[in-house]
């Protein structure tokens, strides 16, 4: 059957029902394919893309559903490119993903509202990697803070050599799970959690430090204009049962 683009296009252009069915047969012999994609489109082609990889988005693409291709989504995913975490979490990678996400969303008729900050971890792929936009290695837990002097790749193989020793010598893991930090708006329009921290974890971190990572979340919120001075503040913190967590949570919200 004909792509349901083709049937958006036909009413948007206002075909004639005679254009309408020399298309349907030049959409049949594969020599017209409507490319008007809507925001779902795209968003749907995004997700199917990074779980299920380019095969599946390819089968789809030629399929009658007819979701946008990976050269088509390209720019867009280039659109959201959050910072992962690398080392100690910054403050400045904080709140380059808050504006990132809340610099241009529907708020609808609500101004500035309530936000609950939520933190857990999800599967990563336990594997290094690089990052070319700030020639960094990522991946790495939260104790390469304090085991590596630079993750910097430079001109040589220097940081990589000190990395794969650190790893042996067991004072810096590959990152099981990754930490994910996200703020949700309590409106009845946009109130999907928006991830700002996205940091490499073993699992094995002090309380110290998630109390220090929460402190340095709800500072970034604070200080960004995207945050708390465009959107309102935060006013709960939502998280699991991890001990390391509960005493941060203790301590901060206590």
């Amino acid at each position: 059957p004909p792509s349901p683009l083709l049937w958006c296009t036909a009413k948007t252009e206002g075909w004639s029902p005679s254009k309408i069915m020399s298309k349907v047969s030049l959409a049949k012999q594969g020599k017209y394919r409507p490319r008007n994609y809507t925001d779902l489109d795209m968003d749907l082609a995004i997700l199917i893309y990074e779980l299920g990889g380019d095969a599946a988005l390819y089968a789809l693409n030629k399929s009658p559903v007819s979701l946008p291709s990976r050269h088509t989504i390209a720019d867009k995913r280039r659109e959201i490119n959050l910072r992962i975490t690398v080392g100690d979490v910054k403050l400045l990678d904080i709140m380059k993903n808050i504006e990132m996400l809340f610099n241009n969303i529907d708020v609808g008729e609500h101004d500035k509202v309530l936000h609950t900050l939520s933190q857990d971890e999800i599967a990563g792929d336990e594997r290094p990697c690089y990052l070319t936009e700030t020639d960094e290695i990522a991946g790495l837990c939260e104790h390469a803070a304090g085991a590596l002097t630079t993750f910097k790749m430079g001109s040589d193989l220097t940081s990589v050599k000190a990395a794969v020793q650190a790893i042996k010598d067991g004072r810096v893991h590959v990152g099981k799970e990754f930490s994910v930090a996200a703020i949700a708006r309590h409106a009845p329009t946009d109130y999907g959690a928006k991830p700002v921290l996205l940091m490499p974890t073993c699992k094995h971190g002090s309380w110290e430090i998630a109390a220090l990572n929460l402190q340095r979340l709800l500072a970034a919120w604070k200080l960004s204009p995207y945050g708390e001075q465009l959107h309102g503040p935060i006013k709960t913190i939502a998280s699991d049962g991890a001990p390391d967590r509960r005493k941060a949570l203790y301590l901060i919200c206590m």
